[in-house]
């Protein structure tokens, strides 16, 4: 007579889903070989605003159309000529690398306002960029009374030494020009198929550009720290409620060149456009599919056969949901 004995071993363990983060940037390429700048063409007053931007920042390219190597990473001024009138030096602000010796030097970082460009640090310092490494990076455009207007440049936070900082203080008051944006990644149109400057390239910057976070009050050194050091929308939005911040304008930390929508709760989305084509897409990550949530038992299942020792093993598996 045969028997059959059926042994079975059972190993549970609970799983759950893993997640994974892929980081999305807007990437221009230095090259201005198309027209690709993004744009609001009905932004919040100059004063007082908050930018925030994550930007890893490369060398600008050479030899490419009439040799400049002009940066931008972002402008708010007049989206048309950038002489209009008497008053354009004091009607836009930015802040990038700028070309030392101009126009075909490597970068410094600077503040672009007062028809000026201003590189030198707080601690007297002019160092060139070093490149090929991301930046968190704020500006600050603050109306202290009277004709003064502040800009503070944080160039590689959580740092805050003067090292890292270029402040200018323009006392010549602010003129709104006729057609206000809020530009990233190339300079407006001067109306004749170039730069602002009347360059080829429209002064593209060679640089990814992401974690985009812009405010309409003047934030403290404090919010912008913290600010800085997140990476995802919804950590941003849960940060500014718990900060009591009620100035946030635009969010976008992953834009892609199919969706630059504004990701802030609630209120009205500010969202911008592309004029031209769009930046090229950036990412970095992998998305793991779903695992099954549960309880999974595993073992084996082993028959037995006869006296002899016959055995005939299988596998055995359950998920239990």
């Amino acid at each position: 007579m045969q028997r059959l004995v059926f042994l079975l071993f059972l190993s549970p363990l609970w799983v759950s889903p893993v997640a994974a983060q892929i980081s999305y940037g807007l990437e221009w390429p230095g090259t201005g070989a198309v027209r690709r700048m993004l744009y609001w063409s009905s932004p919040p007053a100059a004063y007082d605003m908050t930018y925030l931007f994550k930007v890893y920042q490369r060398n600008q390219v050479t030899g490419v159309g009439d040799g400049s190597r002009y940066y931008t990473t972002f402008f708010h001024g007049n989206n048309g000529t950038f002489v209009w009138g008497g008053g354009y030096g004091n009607s836009y602000y930015g802040a990038h690398p700028y070309p030392v010796p101009a126009p075909e030097g490597n970068g410094k970082w600077e503040i672009s306002t007062a028809a000026n460009d201003f590189i030198t640090r707080d601690d007297d310092s002019e160092p060139y960029v070093a490149n090929n490494q991301w930046y968190s990076q704020a500006f600050l455009a603050d109306n202290t009374g009277g004709n003064n207007r502040n800009h503070v440049f944080y160039i590689d936070l959580p740092s805050v030494t003067t090292a890292n900082i270029i402040t200018h203080l323009s006392t010549d008051g602010y003129t709104t020009p006729p057609s206000p944006a809020i530009v990233l990644g190339q300079a407006p149109d001067n109306g004749s198929g170039a730069s602002w400057g009347g360059y080829s390239r429209w002064e593209e910057q060679n640089a990814i550009i992401r974690g985009i976070q812009i405010y309409t009050s003047v934030l403290t050194e404090a919010q912008i720290i913290a600010l800085a050091a997140l990476d995802t929308d919804a950590a941003v939005n849960s940060k500014v409620s718990e900060l009591s911040i009620t100035s946030l304008w635009y969010l976008n930390m992953n834009p892609r060149p199919s969706d630059v929508t504004d990701k802030k709760s609630g209120g009205v989305a500010h969202n911008p456009a592309w004029e031209g084509t769009t930046a090229l897409e950036w990412s970095e990550g992998e998305a793991i599919p779903d695992a099954p949530t549960g309880l999974i038992i595993s073992g084996k299942l082993t028959i037995q056969i006869g006296g002899g020792g016959e055995n005939t093993m299988l596998n055995y598996l359950e998920i239990r949901q």
